[in-house]
């Protein structure tokens, strides 16, 4: 037990730590700036663009689209398939009828994502790759609510032409504003959707869905500073493949992330207004408040390289290479360092503009990938990482559970972590979990893994894998049920992911203090304050000092439980 609230204490701790490091890394990127060169062009020089060839034969999909239940539905499918261009794609449309059946005879046999429409009707999109044999896919649809409100600028005048979509939590759909500002969107009754609203010219704000019979949402969105950035000693200067974010100075890790436009050439940044800083591939520059143009400086940078194999065959691919923060001189950075590259029509990479460091590789070809042992590289030096076989890997499938309830845990995210051997370095990949709290972690080498959720990483989950293997039914909980048991009493999952109490035991300390079966919690307090339902479950599952309170749904209002340590 002491040990237990001790992890969570350091947790807490280091949360701390980061924050205050924020602070640092101000003055660090203020210590060491890295300004614009003034003898440098203000735009690079256009560069040719090389394109990848689509396979050209055709295929076909059949697509049953169900509700909840299993029973068919009348509803538009809509395929994009992506060109080899990042800003181009090609879009196929079928209906299904009442045999909830959509049928695509023809259509190139590439990787697609699939999204269902129904009005009143939500669909999580799906990204599946085709093949010749004419696959067959099921999208299941839930039931849905009308969410409306607008869109206005810092004055309360309408913003016309913004876009108002969902998250992943409920799949993507938007709705754009007419010019009183106002939008109509379709969303999933579920707590955990939450609405985006983003213009051109304007910073994005987000918020939650709002619980019925509450149907509005008005945004109010700030005027961004735009900013273009260019690399120097990359090709044409132009910072492609490299990921960047633009953030307050004090702020080393949340921010908006940069776009590169493949049309212009240009990294463009949606910065917040005043002096900002720039942070990407391991570098980072200030930018002042009437700044419209920086520069990052990758000079002295390394080169990785490698080729593709699929089967033997050079693959169609895309190469990433990822260095988690390794010291407090990397915060002012960003908290991750990412560079990119697609292959050519031979499977070949060559990622430049690696800082010096240890780095882990990533290819993928389609749904297929191979996440690769990380390798130290040096400033100036070029690695090649020779021939990858893409079908090699090993994989781990489960699911994610409340560790309060048992209950599944959709949209969770899973960080596995490899236990580095003698004279290896740390690897670390990153699964979303789906709508049916389902994960995948693919392409890994072998070895020992260990699994966690983010706000829960006392209660780790270890796998070992031998190359190739695919272990499966592994569950990784997102708390566990230690302060439960204590107090002797259960918790179930109700509507919209509230918490129920289940069993009480009549003897233990929440059942003398009065809990009964079948009462609502409503939330917790903790040294006297009130939690929000999310910091209440991560209380509930991870806290075990004193100071708690449980507070059920009473006739005249919230009732006080107090629970023991």
């Amino acid at each position: 037990m002491k040990r237990r609230f001790l992890v969570v204490l350091c947790g807490m701790f280091a949360l701390a730590l980061l924050v205050c490091a924020g602070l640092v890394a101000d003055g660090l990127a203020r210590l060491h700036p890295e300004r614009a060169d003034p003898s440098r062009p203000s735009a690079p020089p256009k560069r040719e663009v090389r394109t990848l060839a689509l396979v050209s034969e055709g295929c076909g999909l059949m697509v049953d689209v169900q509700d909840t239940a299993g029973a068919p539905l009348v509803a538009r499918v809509v395929l994009e398939i992506a060109l080899p261009r990042p800003d181009e794609q090609e879009i196929y449309v079928a209906e299904a009828g009442e045999d909830g059946v959509a049928r695509f005879s023809e259509m190139p046999c590439s990787p697609i994502t699939l999204t269902a429409q129904k009005e009143g009707f939500v669909s999580t999109p799906r990204f599946d790759e085709t093949t010749k044999e004419s696959p067959h896919i099921v999208v299941v649809m839930r039931a849905g609510r009308r969410v409306h409100g607008t869109v206005r600028d810092v004055d309360g005048a309408p913003i016309a032409g913004a876009e108002v979509g969902r998250n992943h939590r409920a799949g993507l759909g938007s709705s754009v504003t007419g010019a009183d500002g106002g939008y109509s969107v379709w969303v999933e009754d579920d707590p955990l959707t939450f609405l985006h609203a983003s213009a051109h010219g304007y910073s994005a704000e987000i918020e939650g869905a709002p619980e019925p019979p509450e149907e509005r949402i008005d945004f109010v969105l700030t005027p961004i500073h735009p900013v273009r950035v260019w690399c120097a000693g990359l090709a044409d200067e132009t910072c492609e493949g490299i990921g960047l974010l633009c953030t307050t100075p004090w702020d080393p890790i949340y921010g908006d992330t940069c776009v590169f436009d493949s049309d212009s050439r240009e990294m463009e940044c949606r910065c917040p207004i005043g002096e900002v800083a720039v942070r990407g591939g391991g570098r980072t520059v200030l930018v002042a408040a009437d700044a419209t143009e920086a520069w990052l400086d990758f000079r002295d940078t390394g080169v990785v390289t490698g080729r593709v194999l699929r089967e033997g065959v050079p693959a169609r691919c895309a190469a990433s290479l990822l260095r988690l923060p390794l010291a407090l001189e990397d915060l002012p950075r960003g908290g991750l360092v990412e560079a990119g590259a697609a292959c050519d029509a031979e499977g070949r990479f060559e990622i430049d503009g690696v800082v010096a460091g240890d780095w882990q590789a990533l290819v993928r070809n389609g749904q297929r990938e191979r996440l690769l042992l990380a390798r130290h590289v040096r400033a100036g030096e070029r690695v090649d990482l020779g021939d990858i076989e893409i079908t090699g890997g090993a994989a781990i499938e489960g699911v994610v559970v409340d560790g309060l309830t048992g209950a599944p845990a959709p949209f969770e995210t899973v960080i596995a972590t490899r236990v580095p051997g003698p004279g290896e370095r740390r690897i670390v990949k990153i699964s979303e979990v789906d709508e049916d709290a389902a994960f995948r972690v693919a392409g890994l080498p072998g070895g020992t893994w260990s699994l966690i959720t983010p706000l829960a990483p006392q209660n780790a989950i270890q796998v070992v894998l031998r190359d190739d293997q695919v272990v499966t039914g592994v569950e990784v909980p997102t708390s566990d049920d230690t302060s439960l048991v204590e107090n002797g009493f259960t918790l179930t999952q109700g509507e919209r992911g509230t918490l129920v109490v289940g069993d009480v035991t009549p003897d233990g300390p929440a059942g003398r203090a009065g809990l009964e079966a079948g009462e609502r919690v409503t939330g917790v307090r903790l040294a006297g304050v009130e939690l929000d339902p999310m910091m209440s479950r991560w209380v509930l599952g991870a806290w075990d000092g004193p100071g708690v309170t449980l507070l059920v749904e009473g006739e005249a209002g919230p009732e006080a439980v107090p629970l023991e340590w």
